[in-house]
């Protein structure tokens, strides 16, 4: 194109960085950044979500917080992927309750979180084992997203993989009541569990609710409710 004197543009430079982005090649990415500059094109806010990812990738927390303020300085608003590139870096960083003040920021700009944005904040709270503010953040989704299955599925398995047995039970009866699919709730493994933790009462009733439901389910769900109930002796 060069030799040619076809001058490249902002889309096939963005093109080139967001590639080097996703292969990790930050170093890379920041060198096309400079011909892109050097040949009189303007970073778009592509180039600028390319880089928040690519940084992000990396941990480099305090790169990205000077792109943000780069971007505001040319009058670039961050978008619903920027905010989310941001929050995964932060969570993925440890730094989960600085997420939730982007979550506030976004709010207060009037840019909508998607369901990607709270399954993001959702993960990271249930693996630091802040299910308190893991169940808040999932209530402010279904103010905004909807009763969405996804979020459902998402919370109920990241607090039965927490130990969280009781919300999860509860989670689990709420989406059955809302007919959701099976296909992504860790149902059987409620069920083991929840046997394993004595409450065989439980196991039964969530049993006989995909019943009453009409649920077609693995019938394996049945053996240990049925080995808990043989071994305490209660045969009928």
């Amino acid at each position: 194109m060069m030799a040619k004197n076809l001058r490249p543009d902002s889309a096939i430079y963005d093109t080139f960085i967001l590639s080097f982005c996703k292969q990790g090649k930050i170093s890379s990415a920041f060198r096309v950044l400079k011909d892109m500059e050097r040949n009189g094109c303007s970073r778009t806010l592509q180039t600028y979500n390319s880089l928040i990812s690519g940084l992000g990738s990396k941990g480099e927390i305090f790169e990205i917080y000077g792109l943000m303020d780069e971007m505001r300085e040319r009058g670039i608003s961050p978008d619903i992927y920027t905010y989310n590139n941001i929050i995964t870096a932060l969570c993925e960083g440890g730094k989960a309750n600085d997420a939730t003040s982007l979550l506030h920021e976004m709010l207060d700009k009037g840019i909508s979180p998607n369901v990607s944005t709270f399954k993001i904040l959702i993960k990271a709270f249930c693996k630091s084992s802040d299910f308190k503010v893991a169940f808040e953040i999932f209530e402010v989704a279904l103010s905004i997203c909807g009763h969405k299955e996804v979020l459902y599925s998402l919370t109920c398995n990241e607090f039965l993989a927490g130990g969280q047995l009781s919300e999860a039970k509860d989670l689990f009866e709420a989406s059955l009541d809302r007919f959701f699919t099976l296909k992504d709730f860790m149902y059987k493994d409620l069920i083991d569990k929840i046997c394993q933790d004595e409450r065989l009462d439980d196991a039964d009733y969530l049993l006989h609710k995909l019943i009453d439901k009409g649920y077609g389910f693995d019938h394996s769900s049945f053996m240990p409710v049925i080995d808990g109930f043989s071994k305490r002796g209660n045969k009928h």
